[in-house]
């Protein structure tokens, strides 16, 4: 999971203007390994 959260954040340039508010990170950070890790269990799934 390490490797996918830095690409989340080389992927999206606002983390590092958010950076400020740790509440404004760890959400979004929850949400996009929530939907990466599904995203990785469909992809094995449909192949």
């Amino acid at each position: 999971t390490t490797s996918s959260t830095s690409t989340l954040y080389s992927t999206y340039p606002y983390w590092q203007c958010a950076h400020q508010s740790k509440l404004i990170i760890v959400i979004p950070i929850k949400l996009f390994t929530m939907i990466v890790f599904i995203g990785h269990k469909v992809i094995i799934l449909f192949t």
